[in-house]
C-alpha cells in the first residue's frame, strides 16, 4: 500500500513537472512570436493618453465632416481642443465646420486663431475659408481682402473661381469675368475638381462667366460659353440644345422646370409607377440650376431611393454605354484618373447606375481619394441594398476610413 502511494505520488510529480514545462514552452513560443512580429508593429500611445484621445476625437470629427454631419463634427473637434487647445489643425477644422453650419462669427474667430498658429503652408486654405465665412456673413469687403491673401499664397484655379464669385456678388462683373477666365486657364485644378463637381467643374465656370456676358449684352460670348458647358457636361445635354441654349442662364425658368418635373415624379412614385418617377427625377436634375446645390443633392437622394424599387431596371442609353466602355478600357490601361472621369460622365447621364458608383469608388480608393471613394460606395449600397457583395462593399468603407484618418 505504501509503495502504491509512493508510486502514485511520483506519477503526480512527473505530471506537474511536464505541465510546467509545457506551460513554460508555450509561453516561450508565445513570447517569441510576439517578439518576432513586434518589429512589424508600430507602437502607438495608450488610448488613455491625452494626445491619443484628442486624435480620436479629431478623427471622429473629420469623418462626421465628410458625412456632412457638421454638428457632430463641431462637437468632436471641440472635444479634441479641450485636450489639446494649442492644436491649430483642430481649430482649423472646427472653423470649417462652423462655416458649413452657417455659424460665421464662430468660424471667423476659430480661423483667425488657427491662422496665427498654423505654418505658412496652411495659410492659403485658412484665408480661403475666412473669405467664405465673411461672404456668408455678408461682409464682402473682408471676404475679398481674405481671398486676395489666399491667392497671394499660391492661388490655384479654385481660389480664382472663389474670388470671381465674390466679385459677382459685389456687382463687379468685369473683375469676375477676368477671374473666371484665369480659373479656366490655371493648370492647378485639383481643388476645383474636388469641390466644384469633379470633371464638370469647368462647365460650372463657363455657365457662371456666360451669365455675366449675357447680363452685359455680350450675347455671342454667352452662347460660346453655353456651348462649351454643354460639350463638357452630358447632363446638361439632356435639357439644352442649340434652340434653347440661352435658357442655360435663365435660373427662374430652370427652377420652374425642376419644380414641374419633381411634382410629376412625386405623383408617379405615389402611384408606384417608379419608372416614370425615375424619368422625371432625371429631368429635374438636368434642369437644376447650378446655384441650387442643395436641391441637386436632394434630387440625387430621391433617385437613389426610387431606383431600388424598380422591378425591371432600365438599360443604359447608347451615350451612357459609350462612357461605360471607355471607363472599362481606361481601367485596363491603368489610367485610373481617366477612368474616374469617364464614370463621372456616365453618372452625369445615368445617376442611378450602381456598377458605375462601385467601380468609381474602387478606383478612387486606389488613388487614395478616400472621402470620394466612401461617398460613392455608400451610393452603391443605397442603389443595390440586396447585392451579394454588400458585405464586402461595406467592409471596404471601413478599410478606407482607417486610411482617411491617417
Amino acid at each position: 500500500m505504501h509503495k502504491l502511494i509512493k508510486y502514485s505520488f511520483k506519477i503526480f510529480l512527473v505530471t506537474i513537472i511536464i505541465s510546467i514545462l509545457i506551460f513554460s514552452g508555450a509561453n516561450f513560443v508565445y513570447a517569441w512570436r510576439t517578439q518576432a512580429t513586434a518589429t512589424n508593429i508600430k507602437i502607438t500611445p495608450s488610448s488613455n493618453s491625452k494626445p491619443q484621445q484628442a486624435q480620436n476625437y479629431y478623427h471622429a470629427g473629420y469623418k462626421a465632416y465628410y458625412e456632412e454631419d457638421y454638428e457632430t463634427a463641431i462637437k468632436s473637434f471641440a472635444q479634441a481642443l479641450e485636450l489639446s487647445p494649442e492644436n491649430w489643425s483642430y481649430l482649423q477644422w472646427r472653423g470649417y465646420s462652423y462655416t458649413k453650419n452657417k455659424l460665421y462669427d464662430k468660424a471667423i474667430k476659430d480661423l483667425k486663431l488657427a491662422l496665427r498658429k498654423a505654418p505658412a503652408s496652411q495659410h492659403n486654405n485658412i484665408y480661403n475659408w475666412l473669405a467664405k465665412a465673411y461672404t456668408g456673413q455678408g461682409n464682402l469687403d473682408q471676404a475679398l481682402k481674405n481671398q486676395n491673401l489666399c491667392i497671394k499664397h499660391n492661388g490655384d484655379a479654385y481660389d480664382y473661381f472663389n474670388r470671381a464669385e465674390i466679385y459677382a456678388l459685389n456687382a463687379m462683373p468685369a473683375e469676375a469675368i477676368d477671374d473666371y477666365t484665369t480659373s479656366l486657364l490655371n493648370t492647378n485644378q485639383g481643388y476645383a475638381q474636388m469641390y466644384l463637381g469633379g470633371v464638370f467643374w469647368q462647365a460650372t465656370c463657363y455657365q457662371k462667366r456666360g451669365s455675366l456676358y449675357l447680363e452685359r449684352g455680350q450675347v455671342d460670348k454667352a452662347k460660346d460659353d453655353a456651348k462649351k458647358a454643354l460639350e463638357i457636361s452630358p447632363r446638361l445635354q439632356k435639357a439644352f440644345n442649340d434652340e434653347n441654349i440661352l435658357d442655360l442662364f435663365d435660373s427662374k425658368k430652370r427652377q420652374m422646370m425642376v419644380e414641374q418635373a419633381l411634382s410629376i415624379a412625386q405623383r408617379a412614385e405615389s402611384d408606384r409607377n417608379f419608372l416614370d418617377a425615375l424619368k422625371y427625377l432625371e429631368k429635374a436634375q438636368a434642369w437644376c440650376p447650378i446655384i441650387k446645390e442643395e436641391q441637386n443633392k436632394e434630387i440625387i437622394e430621391s433617385i437613389l431611393r426610387v431606383y431600388p424599387k424598380l422591378s425591371l431596371k432600365p438599360a443604359l442609353s447608347e451615350s451612357s454605354r459609350r462612357f461605360y466602355v471607355q471607363a472599362q478600357t481606361l481601367t485596363r490601361a491603368k489610367d485610373y484618373n481617366g477612368a474616374i472621369n469617364a464614370y463621372e460622365k456616365l453618372l452625369g447621364l445615368t445617376p442611378w447606375h450602381p456598377e458605375a458608383y462601385f467601380n468609381k469608388a474602387m478606383l478612387e480608393g486606389e488613388n487614395k481619394k478616400y472621402e470620394q471613394a466612401i461617398q460613392d460606395m455608400k451610393k452603391y449600397l443605397q442603389l443595390s441594398p440586396d447585392a451579394s457583395d454588400c458585405r464586402a462593399a461595406q467592409d471596404k468603407i471601413y478599410e478606407w476610413e482607417v486610411f482617411m484618418n491617417r
